[in-house]
């Protein structure tokens, strides 16, 4: 995908979080449901549910003779498997997190952030402050991006592709 692509999704998502962010729960749930699907049904291949997280953003593109093909949906790996053109992905799960562009430092900033400004939002009434409604509403969002975060939703990694090669049908 081209990296103004790549751009434009993302805008397109973060207005869809500031306009509806239950949306954006939702979808953070169904790819929790279907990551827990793909490591049930793939569990035989060692497959985990950060295999499906990773099946699900595309991180598996299609090969054949070292030309590109596309990304490796659920559907097109169980067509394909199904038919006998590919074989289940063989990688192992630390593979995939190593390939993971979010570092730890980053991560714990966003951490300490939050709570610091979420114990700032308990503190003022406390000390008979006022809280404003962007705060309040800043809260909410807090509280909302810490439930997809820590429920194990992917929007907080991006991962570099693997390669699945096609088997020639000669």
């Amino acid at each position: 995908m081209k990296s103004w692509r790549v751009g434009l999704t993302r805008l397109e998502l973060t207005a869809w979080t500031i306009i509806a962010p239950e949306i954006t729960i939702c979808w953070a749930m169904r790819q929790w449901v279907g990551a827990r699907l793909l490591a049930e049904k793939y569990q035989d291949n060692g497959w985990t549910k950060t295999h499906g997280y990773f099946l699900q953003m595309g991180g598996f593109m299609l090969y054949r003779n070292d030309v590109m093909q596309g990304v490796l949906s659920p559907e097109s790996l169980e067509g394909l498997t199904r038919e006998g053109k590919i074989k289940v992905p063989a990688i192992m799960e630390e593979e995939i997190q190593d390939r993971s562009k979010g570092d730890a430092i980053s991560k714990m900033l966003v951490i300490v952030q939050t709570m610091w400004f979420v114990a700032q939002c308990i503190t003022r009434p406390a000390q008979g402050l006022a809280t404003t409604e962007l705060e309040l509403i800043t809260l909410g969002f807090a509280v909302l991006n810490g439930f997809m975060y820590f429920s194990g939703g992917t929007s907080h990694s991006t991962y570099a592709g693997l390669s699945a090669g096609v088997a020639d049908p000669r």
